[in-house]
């Protein structure tokens, strides 16, 4: 077989390759020349926002650098704050450099200097990676990796300056040791944005406070790294606090809290509607339905209220699966008739209009109809917990009865089409019986799609001071 790369080549073959590059040549400065002069020679560097590290654990800030130049020498000044106690290191730079040197200038500040081989260092690349390691026996603290006026030189001996990204913010190095970390955002409208970083394993407790005295729970969740949680009404108060505690326990209740005049309700949405609600020990399940692996993290039921018999609401199966011995179940007189044996000896009927009051737990049955819903066969309920009334509205649509509530601290809406209200409706009672806080819930429509929570909230407003809580239930 014959070498074909040693055939001579034609004349006219070798001209059309010098045609090419030079038509490519003359783009690349076309280009070039056509940028304002300022652009030429100036350079953009990226840090990442954020990076989380455990103690004794390293992690990666890759430095990406945007440029029109043809750079040959670079040099990355950074500030890192409140001072020493990570150390760094320069990993995984680009082919294009050749070398590298990473000092420290002062406790607080890094030289990184970059000298690129050829051809140059152009375009949006990442151009080294910084390495970040926190000591073994460090505490959890937060540290800035900030970039200062920083330079390189281009191929032709041009100076070019680096800079950020407009109106960047410093890179938030968080190391995480056993104690949670806090980062509240500023206030928009009257709701605030808490991040907590919790290292992996065991719960935490988000509190708040109006004058560092008197603690009150927002939250409790699992630890599993980073969480951020919303807090409303903001207006009440004249200042507001935040702490986070952190426990080893993993069999806690996790959700937003209800604070009452006889302790905190902790509201745990479980799927659709579905939800557990713990007070003071008691477990109140509200229309318990699926697998009994959904409520394996909770104590059984105390005390059930089911508002209907239609699948996604009630589930005799479900209901003997987490259920204790001393239950009671409050249900409407067609959910009593689907039951038999221990299930139905523990059920109490209410009908629409009627009352009964389980373990200090009042609860009254309110009428809940459309025309998918006979008048008479759903309840929703309020139920008032500790001077706290809370509403479930089962499904239902825009009724009187729910407009006439008054009084109402929580309440859980439905929303689906066709089968409840459409988004429009569900806003405009909400606006007319005024809750404190609602929770959208039950919102997955009849063909699979979920109802626009963001249309919900904007329809909603502002003006009456309701909150709008959107949380995960599918």
């Amino acid at each position: 077989m014959k070498d074909v790369s040693a055939f001579p080549r034609h004349p006219s073959f070798t001209r059309i390759r010098c045609l090419i590059l030079v038509l490519a040549l003359g783009v690349a400065s076309f280009v070039l020349s056509e940028l304002p002069a300022d652009a030429q020679r100036q350079a953009v560097a990226t840090l990442p926002d954020t990076l989380v590290l455990r103690p004794g654990v390293s992690g990666i800030l890759p430095l990406v650098l945007s440029t029109t130049s043809r750079l040959s020498h670079v040099t990355f000044n950074l500030r890192l704050s409140p001072g020493p106690g990570l150390t760094a290191t320069v990993r995984a730079v680009t082919a294009v450099v050749c070398s590298n040197l990473l000092e420290n200038v002062a406790d607080t500040r890094l030289r990184l200097e970059l000298e690129a081989c050829s051809p140059f260092l152009i375009a949006s690349r990442e151009a080294a990676s910084l390495w970040l390691t926190a000591p073994s026996n460090a505490t959890s603290g937060f540290f800035e990796l900030a970039l200062e006026p920083s330079s390189a030189l281009a191929t032709n001996g041009e100076p070019v300056t680096i800079v950020g990204p407009t109106n960047a913010r410093p890179c938030r190095v968080v190391v995480l040791g056993a104690e949670p970390l806090l980062a509240p955002r500023p206030v928009t409208g009257e709701v605030s944005t808490v991040t907590v970083y919790a290292a992996p394993g065991g719960s935490y407790r988000l509190e708040k406070s109006p004058d560092l005295h008197q603690w009150n729970g927002l939250v409790t969740g699992l630890a599993t790294g980073i969480h951020q949680h919303a807090d409303g009404h903001l207006t009440e108060l004249p200042a507001r606090f935040y702490r986070a505690v952190r426990s080893d326990q993993t069999n806690v209740v996790t959700g937003d809290h209800l604070v009452t005049t006889n302790g905190e309700v902790v509201i745990h949405p479980v799927n659709h509607a579905s939800l557990v609600l713990s007070w003071n020990g008691l477990m109140i399940y509200v229309d318990p339905v699926g697998s009994s692996a959904l409520y394996a993290p909770f104590r059984r039921a105390d005390l059930v209220l089911v508002t209907h018999v239609h699948s996604d609401h009630f589930s005799a199966s479900t209901l003997a699966g987490v259920t204790n011995a001393g239950a009671v179940i409050l249900a409407p007189q067609a959910v009593a008739n689907s039951l038999s044996g221990g299930l139905r000896t523990m059920t109490t009927v209410l009908a629409n209009g009627a009352s009964a009051t389980v373990f200090d737990v009042r609860v009254e049955a309110i009428p809940a109809y459309n025309s998918n819903h006979p008048i008479g066969t759903g309840n929703g309920y309020v139920v008032t917990v500790g001077g706290r009334r809370l509403f479930f509205s089962g499904d239902t649509g825009d009724i009187p009865d729910i407009r006439a509530l008054t009084g109402i601290d929580v309440a859980f809406l439905c929303i689906n089409v066709p089968f409840t209200m459409t988004v429009p409706e569900a806003a405009a009672v909400t606006r007319a019986f005024r809750p404190r806080v609602v929770y959208p819930y039950h919102y997955r429509n009849g063909d699979g799609s979920l109802s626009d929570l963001g249309a919900f909230r904007q329809q909603v407003g502002t003006d009456l001071g309701i909150e709008v809580r959107l949380r995960a239930w599918y």
